[in-house]
Formats: structure tokens, sequence, C-alpha cells
């Protein structure tokens, strides 16, 4: 459940993507403390979460990932869902996996454990909400 936020909506708004930055790295203390703070946001996170799931700085993706997308309350998640369903696909071609060492389009080795979060989060959260709503209903 979302924590209720503690400065007014419009006085955090303009200051988000700055907030959002100092999460860049997470190695930095504050990419530990801010997600904590950003959640109480969820609707205001979205379009900049976005711009970075769909941007090539794999270790921001990967913070983010982790300590907040995870978190995001089912109506947030839900609309970045398909942007998370996109990376994986930045990350194969036509079956083949960029895992074995192979760089493709600049990605490592080691940007398969980035996939590996995104479908471990996708399978966590499992269907969309309108979609498990309609599940209940039919039960």
């Amino acid at each position: 459940m979302t924590q209720r936020p503690i400065i007014p909506t419009t006085t955090i708004i303009p200051i988000l993507p700055g907030l959002l930055s100092w999460c860049q790295d997470p190695n930095w203390p504050s990419s530990r403390i801010v997600p904590e703070f950003l959640l109480r946001y969820p609707s205001h996170l979205v379009p900049l979460l976005r711009k970075i799931i769909q941007g090539d700085d794999d270790d921001w993706i990967n913070t983010i990932l982790q300590t907040m997308v995870r978190h995001l309350p089912d109506k947030e998640f839900d609309q970045l869902r398909e942007d998370l369903e996109a990376v994986p696909t930045r990350y194969h071609r036509e079956g083949e996996q960029v895992c074995e060492g192979e760089k493709i389009d600049g990605r490592r080795e080691d940007d398969c454990g980035l996939v590996e979060w995104i479908e471990e989060i996708l399978g966590e959260r499992g269907q969309k909400t309108g979609e498990r709503e309609k599940s209940r209903q039919n039960e």
C-alpha cells in the first residue's frame, strides 16, 4: 500500500526528475533512500519511469526496477507493463540471446540480468488489474 504524500504534490512535481536522478547509480546511498519517498507519488512517477525504462542506462533501469517499479500500486504498474514487456526484445534478435557473450547494439553479456529482473517482476505481478478483476467476476 502506498503511503500518503508528506509534501504537497504541487511542490514535489517540479523536483521529481531531479530526485529520481539521485537513484541513477545503485552505489549511491540516495538510490536506497529516495525511492521510498518517491513511491508516495506513484501516478506522477509513471511518465518519468517510462522514460528511464525506454532508455539505455541499464544500471538506472535495474535500480528503478528493484527499488520502485516492483513496489508500484497495480494501477501504475499496469501503465508500465507494455514498456517492461518490450525491454527483453531489445536483448534478443530472432531467438538469439545476447547472454552468450556476444555484443549486440553495444549491450553486454551481463545485461541478461536486467531481462531476468523484468521477467521476474512481470511474473510476480501476473495479469493486468483489469484482467484480474474479470477473473474474479467470472468465478
